[in-house]
């Protein structure tokens, strides 16, 4: 291969750059702005899936049984409970309308967790690490069964 054969570069010199004449051209401009659009929009309907998975029946269900086990492993520290049976958890949205209802949940706050177990009910404050109140649940059909017939 001789000397005449041999391609030869030639490094930039400084006054030139890979992007002068690109952006000179309307198109290349164009092109330009598209693909970074392209970009743009795909980032945010990607950021709108996550968001709308989420917030999706799943989601939401995923969210409450992580929530739930937070709570219940957090009052299992303080309180000995049934392990065998497994309880539903709920939080408290609205104490003035509840205490209205039943004195039970006259020291209840915005917040707070009902704990249900098949044999008490807790009143929890998570923020606090404290139990607000606990009850025993009273199956009324049972106690009026027994009044009717005692004999049973």
């Amino acid at each position: 291969m001789s000397d005449s054969d041999k391609v030869k570069f030639s490094p930039l010199s400084k006054n030139h750059s890979l992007t002068d004449g690109f952006l000179k051209k309307p198109s290349n401009i164009f092109m330009s702005f598209v693909v970074l659009a392209a970009i743009g929009a795909a980032g945010f309907f990607w950021q709108e899936s996550q968001t709308a998975k989420e917030n999706s029946v799943l989601g939401i269900q995923k969210r409450n049984e992580e929530t739930s086990s937070k709570v219940i492993a957090s009052l299992d520290k303080i309180l000995l409970t049934s392990s065998e049976a497994e309880p539903t958890v709920a939080q408290v949205e609205d104490p003035e309308t509840l205490a209205a209802a039943d004195d039970f949940y006259a020291l209840s706050q915005q917040g707070d967790y009902l704990i249900l177990y098949p044999q008490r009910a807790i009143i929890y404050r998570l923020e606090e690490n404290r139990i607000i109140n606990v009850a025993p649940i009273v199956d009324a059909s049972a106690i009026k069964s027994n009044v009717e017939d005692p004999e049973q």
